[in-house]
């Protein structure tokens, strides 16, 4: 008998490919994990902006006796779903960036949380500006960038190694008003020895074509060193070190695998495509144990694309290595590359991304797209 599988996929006006990715990604990772007779259901979310629109089609799929459900969506919204597939004894994968922070820091049974953990990323930036002796940074970030969390998780962190942000600037809504004007006048007057950017898309192009080269050195957020949008993006001449979960130059099998198997049935290789390879992983450990619900208090981890992946009893999540990256040029091209420097230990900063989740309270306001979910 076929396993069926549901998946719920966003759209994104930057992202075109995203739901087309994680689509092929969970297809391509179950055929080569030899889960040949899985069977999808595949529906759209929008932009992961409307919960109830979301719970119905989880509803749906759950009364057709789907007991797994993939899907793209925000921690806030997992935590909405999560009485529904305990009553149905199902299992929801949630995929999340890890810009959002949920309302509590609860585990969630039924719910598998597989993240790219942006705040985990954003807070190693913190540790690495302290430890190369900077006094000051400034800070910039796209006006979309800046409706998530992931820049609060930039200010504690600087917060707590007693850096202060001598700027903070956000880009205009409207494309053709961008400027950094304000962060090239600060780095050119040497009023703060680093530069901090929160970028992602075309705003990551934008960033990187108008940003001054100056000599400090500059950090970056995770999709600043997407590598979709690095392949047409200029090399601005200067270096930017970034904290990511994953990029293609990983050397570990499962990487290789990834990359070979994606690569002969001409689909993307990219973070989202990551993501469904993986919920495919999590999916198979699954169903190849005979009552999905139950997987997350059997889960240990497992080998994939980014090296060993932890689950952590506490919250459900599945954790991360964490690398050390730069952005760079390519001799032959001027396009930007991504180049590995080290693996870095982030056991510290998944510690405080929880205690970030408590000190919030579910206070305040943001964006309620998925992250990368943009509207044209």
């Amino acid at each position: 008998m076929a396993n069926k599988i549901g998946l719920l996929v966003p759209r994104s006006a930057i992202y075109p490919s995203i739901n087309f990715d994680m689509v092929n990604g969970v297809r391509n990772g179950a055929k080569y994990l030899g889960y040949q007779d899985w069977e999808f259901r595949i529906d759209t979310v929008g932009y992961g902006t409307d919960d109830k629109l979301i719970y119905e089609k989880c509803e749906q799929l759950l009364f057709e006796g789907i007991s797994i459900v993939i899907a793209y969506i925000n921690p806030t919204t997992a935590e909405k779903l999560q009485p529904l597939f305990a009553n149905a004894q199902g299992l929801l994968i949630a995929l999340d960036a890890g810009y959002h922070f949920p309302l509590k820091p609860d585990r969630l049974d039924n719910v598998i949380t597989i993240s790219l953990h942006g705040g985990v990323c954003c807070r190693a930036i913190a540790g690495a500006a302290a430890a190369a002796g900077h006094k000051n940074v400034g800070f910039t970030a796209s006006f979309y960038d800046a409706g998530y969390r992931s820049c609060y998780t930039i200010a504690k962190g600087f917060e707590e190694v007693n850096i202060p942000i001598v700027v903070n600037h956000i880009t205009k809504l409207k494309r053709a008003e961008f400027t950094l004007a304000p962060v090239n006048e600060v780095l050119e007057s040497k009023q703060a020895d680093a530069l901090v950017a929160a970028f992602c898309g075309d705003m990551a192009v934008d960033f990187y074509n108008n940003v001054a080269v100056t000599d400090a050195p500059v950090y970056g957020t995770p999709f600043l060193a997407d590598e979709q949008w690095l392949a047409q993006t200029t090399y601005p001449g200067f270096d930017t070190q970034v904290f990511t979960t994953w990029i293609s130059g990983l050397d570990n099998p499962a990487n290789k695998a990834f990359i070979d198997t994606m690569t002969e049935a001409n689909a993307n290789v990219n973070l989202f495509s990551l993501l469904g390879w993986e919920a495919a992983i999590v999916a198979g450990l699954a169903v190849s144990g005979g009552e999905p619900a139950k997987l997350p208090q059997r889960l240990e981890g497992y080998e994939g694309p980014r090296g060993s992946m932890k689950f952590n009893q506490s919250n459900n999540n599945v954790e991360s290595p964490v690398y050390k990256v730069m952005v760079t040029g390519s001799d032959g091209s001027p396009f930007c590359t991504t180049e590995l420097v080290a693996a870095y230990d982030a056991s510290e900063e998944y510690k405080m991304i929880q205690k970030d989740v408590v000190d919030f309270g579910g206070k305040g306001t943001s964006w309620f797209n998925a992250y990368g979910c943009i509207e044209s």
